[in-house]
Parts: structure tokens; C-alpha cells; sequence
């Protein structure tokens, strides 16, 4: 499946940039182990479980196939990758910042997590 996929991806960003377009690729969200929401009730109305990040390193072991994928795409003319994972993780991939929760679930960003993240991401890309 992974070589059909990049296949796909390839094609088409060659298609745009083939156009004279820029492709800025954003990497995945890291995933946690957990339910985020679900896993901070449970721990703080209950305490029967620890309400703790997963490490940056478990996060790229487990995404490296796709990771790879999105790097080799990286490195064709106009392409620029924005790797989620380190702009938001440093040891660990944090399950909150400011008092908020930074999913919805285990692995799609909270509108908190959206509005901090964004910029942080885009700020090195130029258009």
C-alpha cells in the first residue's frame, strides 16, 4: 500500500509543481495512545490512570513509514515539508499547553492546538 501511495503523492505533486506552483506538505499530527479528552477525566475524576504524553520517539518510530514518504517527497523542486511532530513535541508530545487540551481525540488537534500550532508551523515557509 505504501508504494502506491507515494506513487499517487508523486504524481501529484509533480502535476503541481509542474505548474510553477509551490507544495508545502504538512506531516501528521502525533498521535497519543489515547483519547485525550477521555484520558483527562479519567485521570483527574478517579486517578486510576496517568494522564501522560507519549514520548517524541515512540511518535516517529510508529509514523516512520509515512514520514519517509513525506521526507523523500521533500526532497523534489518546490516542495517543502512541515514536520508536525517537531514543532510541537520536544522529548515528549505534549497533551496540553495553557490550560487547554491540545486533542479532540488521540490524534486530531483540538481549535486550541490549531490556533497555537499554525503559525509556529508556517513560520519558516515562504511564499
Amino acid at each position: 500500500a505504501g508504494v502506491v501511495v507515494e506513487e499517487v503523492l508523486t504524481r501529484l505533486v509533480d502535476s503541481i509543481t509542474a505548474s510553477g506552483r509551490q507544495v508545502v506538505i504538512v506531516g501528521g499530527v502525533p498521535e497519543q495512545a489515547h483519547d485525550v479528552p477521555q484520558l483527562y477525566l479519567a485521570s483527574r475524576f478517579g486517578g486510576l490512570v496517568r494522564f501522560e504524553p507519549r514520548p517524541l520517539a515512540t511518535v516517529r518510530q510508529r509514523e516512520a513509514p509515512v514520514d519517509a514518504i513525506l521526507q523523500r517527497l521533500a526532497m523534489r523542486p518546490g516542495v517543502t515539508l512541515i514536520d508536525t511532530a517537531g514543532v510541537m513535541c520536544e522529548s515528549d508530545c505534549p497533551l496540553m499547553a495553557g490550560g487547554h487540551l491540545l486533542y479532540r481525540d488521540s490524534n486530531h488537534l483540538s481549535t486550541f492546538a490549531s490556533r497555537w500550532l499554525v503559525p509556529q508551523m508556517f513560520k519558516s515557509v515562504e511564499f
